[in-house]
């Protein structure tokens, strides 16, 4: 789709504000620092909503409003089409010509606040991957059997030690908790974890996946509940998941094993457990298996056309920054635990095997790239839970 001038105009008037912007105009009451949280404009709540002010981008984790940019924030929240949004934004219509000098203002002011964001970002990336190092560096191999650590998490799911996994004897679990509109992070448990290091392309480490065990859980992981959050439908207090990330995980994945010799194929599923079964109880050789750390990094951005439109179905070909398999990947096989992230694992695939196509306009020597997925198993159990039962456990 093409715009006439007059709407190409409009539309970067209003991408000029941010969605920080956009709220503190519409008077939303939300928190400061860099994650601004308060309730959603859709369904209420009192902290459920959030704008990244670094990432421009907005979520709900309630009604599953999210997006990012003023434009796709004003047509989800004010269930208007692309221009009406703009026009909203704007103040103006589509129709009115924009001055040449009030352009350039805006043009200009674009460019400073993407500067400051780009900026801000970068501070925010390496504090985040220094505090990444910081645990990787605390961490130690695991302690012995019947020590309530790794090890005896490992053997509870079936599975064996990997020179990635290792382990922090007790660490704190925090979480944010809105108090009289300031946020607040208490320690609301401390145990036990496993820590997983996450290393880029370049084998650089900048960012860890935490795991917090708990072996008197069916699955080995701690079973935590927000202190304050309640669903307002069964009126308990809202889980927590159980795994954090710290750092910079976009690219990066967990090497849980990586042959030798003889490389040519990458199996890669969302979490360690799921990935790692697989190579405990399917090994092939000449296969690397790598936990992708979580499904948005494994499938990239989704495209989104000129009126912000999301397609689920097709990959984002600029998005560099996700895992993408290195140059002597062969067969990039994906591991699909859950039906609803199919769509995802997919554009994951065709985003890998269409950048490879591309590189090979280039360099013709770059193998090939075979992709392919094995789908979800259902009934609400991952591929380990299915082994363990296969197996008597």
């Amino acid at each position: 789709m093409t715009l006439s001038p007059e709407l190409a105009s409009l539309r970067d008037q209003a991408m000029a504000v941010t969605c920080w912007s956009w709220s503190t105009f519409r008077g939303w009451k939300l928190s400061n620092g860099v994650d601004r949280c308060g309730p959603c404009p859709k369904c209420g709540g009192k902290d459920r909503f959030a704008i990244h002010t670094q990432k421009n981008t907005f979520n709900c984790r309630k009604c599953g409003l999210s997006g990012s940019g003023v434009i796709d924030l004003v047509m989800k929240t004010e269930d208007v089409p692309f221009v009406d949004a703009c026009e909203i934004i704007t103040g103006r219509k589509a129709s009115e010509p924009l001055d040449p000098e009030r352009a350039r203002q805006l043009d200009e002011q674009r460019r400073r606040d993407e500067q400051r964001r780009q900026s801000d970002a970068e501070r925010y990336r390496l504090k985040a991957i220094g505090d990444a190092v910081t645990l990787w560096n605390r961490s130690v191999e695991p302690g012995p059997a019947g020590s309530g650590g790794v090890l005896d998490y490992l053997a509870l799911r079936g599975l064996k030690p990997s020179r990635w996994l290792r382990e922090i004897p007790v660490l704190d679990y925090v979480t944010e908790v809105m108090v009289d509109g300031r946020k607040t992070w208490p320690v609301i448990h401390s145990g036990p974890a496993m820590i997983a290091g996450v290393v880029q392309p370049d084998m650089q480490m900048q960012a860890v996946h935490v795991t917090w065990i708990d072996l008197g859980q069916a699955k080995g992981k701690v079973a935590l509940h927000h202190p304050t959050r309640m669903d307002e439908k069964t009126g308990a207090f809202e889980p927590l998941p159980s795994r954090k990330v710290f750092g910079h995980k976009k690219g990066g994945s967990i090497r849980l094993f990586t042959p030798s010799a003889g490389l040519r194929r990458i199996v890669m599923g969302e979490g360690i457990e799921t990935t790692w079964t697989m190579a405990v109880h399917n090994f092939e050789p000449g296969t690397a298996y790598w936990a992708g750390v979580d499904v948005p990094n494994m499938a990239g951005k989704a495209f989104r056309d000129i009126e912000n439109k999301r397609h689920r179905d097709r990959p984002d070909l600029d998005d560099l920054e996700c895992f993408l398999p290195p140059d002597w990947c062969e067969e990039l096989v994906y591991l699909c635990d859950e039906a609803e992230t199919l769509p995802e694992i997919i554009r994951g695939l065709a985003r890998a095997v269409t950048l490879r196509d591309q590189a090979r306009d280039a360099n013709p020597a770059l193998p090939l790239l075979a992709a392919s997925y094995v789908e979800p198993i259902g009934d609400g159990k991952d591929m380990n839970e299915l082994v363990r039962v296969q197996a008597g456990d």
